[in-house]
């Protein structure tokens, strides 16, 4: 990625493709949070923005797909274990342990996997802001691709660079506003909003984390 300047400049908007948060607020009502999660992110066209879907333009490790399909499985098996736990609860538990174990075996592997991308950020619904080696153009679009493996979720979405401004005290800060985000990535950002939100006010007022 070659150095940029971090000069605003004008760019024409891509048919097709909205600035606006999603449900047409302004980014300043979101809450937003501190987080550490898988990120990534790749400058784009405007071309690519109507042409392709996000995910297109990152590979997807297999350990990733393994945990998808282990949690697709889980949950389509949550309504046997219910009707097995109504007559035989110790065997539902049991059953209910191999699945956390499974589990645990593949969060592990996507952990090792993604530790070299995690990244301190700032998150809101609306966007996210962290700090970068080099400036980029505000107004460039970018592929993000963003998400933690023991909650099992994974996103991958368009946004737009809103700000680029030297930080202490080295590198920049960098502010990206995801673009037409659709219901279900809307939902994923909410709630992991409003469990960092809640894990802050426990935090504060000494209250100890339930376990998961």
């Amino acid at each position: 990625m070659t150095q940029a300047t971090a000069k605003p400049q004008a760019t024409t908007k891509p048919q097709g493709v909205s600035h606006r948060p999603p449900n047409g607020h302004d980014r300043r009502c979101h809450y937003r949070v501190d987080d550490q999660l898988y990120f990534e992110f790749k400058p784009v066209d405007p071309k690519t923005l109507r042409q392709q879907q996000a995910c297109e333009l990152f590979a997807q490790p297999s350990e990733r797909t393994l945990l998808k399909e282990l949690n697709k499985l889980e949950e389509e098996g949550q309504v046997l274990l219910r009707d097995i736990a109504k007559d035989h609860r110790s065997i539902a538990i049991y059953l209910s342990l191999l699945n956390r174990k499974t589990q645990l075996i593949a969060q592990q592997l996507c952990q090792e996997q993604n530790a070299q991308h995690t990244v301190q950020l700032n998150l809101s619904e609306g966007g996210l802001a962290f700090q970068h080696a080099s400036a980029l153009n505000v107004g460039d679009y970018v592929a993000v691709t963003l998400g933690l493996e023991e909650d099992a979720w994974h996103l991958y979405l368009y946004g737009r660079i809103v700000r680029s401004l030297p930080a202490v005290p080295s590198g920049y800060q960098i502010a990206i506003a995801f673009c037409d985000l659709d219901a279900e990535q809307q939902k994923l950002l909410t709630r992991r909003v409003f469990k960092k939100q809640m894990q802050s006010h426990r935090r504060k007022h000494g209250i100890e984390e339930s376990p998961q």
